[in-house]
């Protein structure tokens, strides 16, 4: 039995006390939150050394039997219901000194088998959670979907009225390409102003200048993605925590010497070349040591696919010794395991939580240091290196590179700050640091420079 693993549990002794059974537990939002931590804690262990944990941290006997017949219920569990039953009977037996008094509860509590009755209640109140979770995807995805069309088709008006915009104020057209311009200009303006309603009936694409309109429309996309954030809070925030929350995923046994040669050490040795990644070796607190990921949603696929890549070419290399190989297959397996459960979360929440980060910065309006503002000023850095390609003037072409650089840097630099002080840094996805959330705006194609 893992000392660690009892410790883990610790934690929520307390709060698994304020509930009586599990469907009282999987009635709340804070039952089903304490409720995943406990699975992810329990997931792949025994239900004899959960049993065990559950009996030293004097959980309510009845109460632990139905988390027990929950795991094994929702198959986070190994075992089967006989073991459930055998195990309460084990700590049945026990003294109650050296249960630490569960002796004591189980006699009050006796519960030699389980029920077909609770057996089939437990099974109403896991898969009433599944539905609960199912239902949030689902509003988070329809919400998400209908707020990127809308907001798509926004960005598309207000990106063809600068272009029809710029072409009215150049004075370059006559009577009838002028004529021609603003009658396309004032069809974007009564498709938005139908689309928008009384929100938008102070625009004036036609005679308004150019960056007062488009403050206007910013000002209509931050109230839009304000009320989508409002209609689909909780299901958003859902997303966000499954995207953000800490995970552990176990990748496989090296036994009892990580570093005693052969195949042994060389998995130990990619593991430590995985060590930034998230990817850790443990002592279990028997002796055997485990290779584990911990981390986030986002970061867990690509450090477990690499894990697994480097391993997989030691095929090769034992392709000759049947128990290396065997060994071997056993670390992808588990390794397969943690990344297609790691591959459910992000199919279901990853999309969901990109548009939920993209509101939030719309939501934020237009402001100096925000991200609308610091994506409008790289898309202006990017249309003039463009309109200098055009031109074909070096001196501008030169001129124009150096401030898109800047742009660039300046970009990354205050989103980061921007999303530092928004939001604490243990708490969101690592690649927002490295400037991939650029890929939720839309932005003006860079042309490649001919040198």
């Amino acid at each position: 039995m893992s000392l660690n693993f009892t410790n883990k549990l610790s934690p929520l002794t307390t709060q698994l006390k304020e509930f009586s059974s599990i469907t009282d537990l999987l009635d709340t939002d804070k039952g089903q939150d304490i409720y995943k931590t406990f699975s992810e804690i329990t997931k792949g262990n025994s239900v004899s050394q959960t049993a065990e944990s559950l009996s030293k941290l004097n959980i309510n006997p009845s109460f632990s039997e139905e988390l027990l017949t929950a795991g094994i219920e929702s198959k986070n569990l190994s075992g089967t219901l006989d073991d459930v039953s055998k195990s309460m009977e084990n700590f049945q037996s026990k003294s109650s000194s050296a249960l630490g008094g569960l002796g004591t509860l189980v006699a009050s509590h006796p519960i030699a088998t389980i029920g077909t009755a609770a057996v089939a209640a437990i099974g109403i109140a896991y898969s009433a959670y599944k539905n609960y979770k199912q239902n949030m995807i689902n509003e988070a995805t329809e919400g998400a979907s209908a707020w990127e069309a809308q907001n798509s088709t926004l960005e598309a008006q207000k990106q063809k009225y600068i272009e029809l915009k710029k072409l009215l104020d150049s004075g370059v057209l006559d009577e009838s390409g002028t004529y021609d311009v603003k009658m396309q200009i004032l069809d974007i303006q009564n498709q938005i102003v139908g689309a928008y309603g009384d929100a938008a009936s102070e625009l004036d694409l036609v005679n308004g200048q150019l960056s007062n309109q488009l403050s206007l429309l910013g000002d209509i996309s931050q109230t839009e993605a304000r009320k989508n954030l409002v209609h689909n809070r909780k299901a958003y925030k859902d997303a966000e925590k499954e995207m953000t929350t800490e995970r552990e995923y176990q990748l496989g046994h090296l036994g009892l010497d990580p570093q005693a040669g052969g195949v042994t050490k060389d998995i130990y040795s990619i593991a430590e070349k995985h060590e930034k990644d998230g990817i850790a070796l443990r002592d279990d607190g028997t002796g055997v040591y485990t290779i584990h990921f911990e981390g986030d949603a986002s970061q867990a696929q690509e450090a477990i696919e690499s894990f697994m890549l480097d391993t997989d070419e030691l095929l090769t290399k034992y392709k000759d010794d049947e128990n290396a190989t065997s060994f071997i297959e056993g670390i992808l397996s588990s390794s397969e395991k943690a990344y297609r459960e790691n591959e459910e979360i992000l199919d279901n929440y990853a999309d969901n939580y990109k548009e939920f980060l993209k509101m939030t910065m719309i939501a934020e309006g237009n402001g100096e240091n925000s991200p609308a503002t610091i994506y409008g000023n790289f898309a202006q850095a990017v249309d003039q290196y463009n309109e200098a390609i055009a031109e074909g003037d070096s001196s501008k072409i030169d001129e124009a590179t150096t401030a898109l650089e800047n742009a660039q840097e300046t970009k990354c630099l205050r989103l980061s700050m921007y999303i530092q002080k928004k939001y604490p840094v243990d708490n969101m996805i690592s690649f927002i640091f490295s400037c991939y959330v650029q890929s939720i705006f839309t932005l003006p194609t860079i042309i490649l420079r001919k040198d």
